[in-house]
């Protein structure tokens, strides 16, 4: 199988113009031809009854818009590769960077792909890549442990009607719930990563995290992209979104709240961010809880 024969989808949002011209450009520089932008699902524009249309009872309880339309995406386009009976798809998030000579190692992966697997991951991150596995197939592949990126994977036929039997509406985020249904149901989802990444992800302005930047500490501490990522997505949804850097804003509020204010200002003085307001709610729910439990 060479990639030239493989359909490329690349999962891109209306809004995100620059995003998709940037993916056009990596596609260009392998001379790829077999592309289309699939529009994804803008999470914070769907209606409650869409809402409750798409998601299970965990989903209606723990996921994000943002959660939620991610993983309607990749499920609707799971459904158009059904429809369309295409064999073998690619598909990319539009936040993606292809490494060097990309068409070249995967046509080498390609030939050493083992039978039946359902899905590829092409990429990894901190906790899913090679050293956390399950076991090695062969000098290519491994069984990962777990599944937390949905940057870029390849697909069969077979695979996206698998993935839609037990997978039809958003729990959570997208890639964990293909993770545990791959753990569940090990005998019929066969989901394989390559060792050595073909693909990363920029993680500029991700429709799945925060863009808050206080405490900016913390932002710079966080220096490994993967672990910053981690500490902006959102984790679940009750009214408002949390995440982990909402948690550090709500125990700074509570412990050293004059401090805090100040801080926060200065750091909007120095860096204008429009999450201003919330951060300063954030910290005074602290304080008061303080208050109340004081």
């Amino acid at each position: 199988m060479d990639i030239d024969n493989v359909k490329i989808f690349i999962i891109n949002l209306d809004k995100d113009v620059k995003r998709l011209t940037n993916a056009y450009e990596q596609l260009n520089k392998y001379e790829f031809k077999n592309y289309e932008k699939f529009t994804g699902i803008y999470g914070k524009q769907l209606s409650i009854d869409e809402i409750n249309d798409n998601t299970t009872f965990i989903g209606k309880l723990l996921a994000s818009k943002s959660m939620i339309g991610c993983g309607l995406s990749h499920i609707k386009l799971w459904e158009k590769i059904v429809n369309e009976n295409i064999e073998l798809s690619l598909i990319l998030e539009d936040d993606f960077v292809f490494y060097d000579d990309f068409k070249n190692k995967l046509n080498n992966l390609l030939l050493n792909v083992p039978n039946n697997y359902d899905m590829i991951h092409l990429s990894s991150c901190i906790f899913h890549n090679k050293y956390l596995k399950l076991y090695d197939i062969n000098d290519y592949f491994y069984k990962q442990l777990f599944i937390l990126q949905t940057l870029s994977y390849i697909i069969t036929l077979d695979g996206a009607k698998k993935l839609l039997k037990y997978i039809n509406k958003v729990s959570y985020h997208i890639d964990i719930d293909i993770s545990f249904k791959s753990i569940l149901n090990y005998n019929h989802i066969n989901i394989i990563s390559v060792k050595d990444p073909l693909v990363y992800q920029t993680f500029e302005d991700s429709n799945n995290t925060d863009d808050r930047e206080f405490p900016l500490i913390v932002n710079n501490l966080l220096i490994h992209k993967d672990l910053n990522y981690l500490y902006k997505t959102c984790l679940l949804t009750i009214n408002i979104d949390l995440n982990f850097n909402k948690i550090i804003i709500f125990i700074i509020g509570y412990y050293m709240i004059d401090v805090a204010v100040i801080i926060l200002v200065a750091e909007y003085i120095y860096k204008k961010n429009n999450k201003i307001f919330e951060n300063l709610f954030i910290l005074i729910l602290g304080w008061i809880t303080k208050l109340i439990l004081f």
